[in-house]
């Protein structure tokens, strides 16, 4: 087995993540550690953030916005949203700072919230993160808790 990270080290590499726009390359090079590293102190903050304000077990809080556009007659009917004038929607996940960890702009304005999730990488990455598997933990009050009416 390898030796573990000192606390210290995983310490300034999650606050120079969080301080700079550096990719995970670039900062796992410079602490001479793997981008894997990098990315679990990452999510490490990012779920420490929303467990302070209430939110155990939350990575972070995603949502859609429309933005007005004016395109052209051939693309017109697929951006035409269900609020009756044309826009492309931007998905964005955020920290609990409200500081974007993802976003994905685009697509139509006829496209809800969900299909933009399910066709975008951020999907596909969470479900392939094996360390937020690792995070879960089971609320066993809740699970075996039964509710009887008289």
């Amino acid at each position: 087995m390898r030796k573990a990270i000192p606390l210290e080290k995983r310490v300034a590499i999650a606050l120079y993540a969080l301080g700079s726009s550096a990719e995970y390359r670039s900062i796992a090079n410079l602490f001479g550690v793997g981008k894997s590293t990098v990315g679990s102190e990452k999510i490490n903050e990012y779920v420490k953030g929303f467990e302070i304000l209430g939110f155990p077990q939350c990575l972070g809080a995603i949502d859609g916005c429309h933005i007005e556009i004016h395109p052209s007659t051939e693309d017109a009917i697929d951006y035409h949203n269900y609020k009756g004038w044309y826009s492309t929607v931007l998905l964005a996940l955020v920290d609990a700072r409200c500081r974007f960890i993802y976003i994905n702009v685009g697509a139509p304005g006829r496209c809800n919230d969900s299909q933009i999730y399910e066709k975008s990488t951020l999907k596909q990455q969470l479900q392939e993160c094996r360390l937020l598997n690792d995070m879960t933990k089971k609320n066993l009050e809740r699970q075996h808790s039964y509710c009887y009416y008289r």
